[in-house]
């Protein structure tokens, strides 16, 4: 998904899922202290055609390491 590439590019290992009735949700689980860094990364998210970027804080365990 090009979405996790964008985060992978600016060093963020992310689950990246669609989300929403129209697509139009980019879904972002990362650990709370990578926070800012996706918030960083939403406008080049949102320029992929997403119309939300939704960052869901995932514990350690549940995210992939980075």
């Amino acid at each position: 998904m090009q979405a996790a590439r964008v985060l992978a590019r600016a060093g963020v290992t992310a689950d990246v899922a669609v989300a929403g009735q129209a697509d139009d949700i980019a879904a972002v689980a990362v650990p709370v202290d990578r926070l800012h860094d996706v918030a960083a990364q939403a406008n080049a998210i949102r320029a992929l055609g997403f119309r939300y970027v939704a960052i869901e804080i995932a514990s350690r365990r549940e995210s992939v390491p980075d």
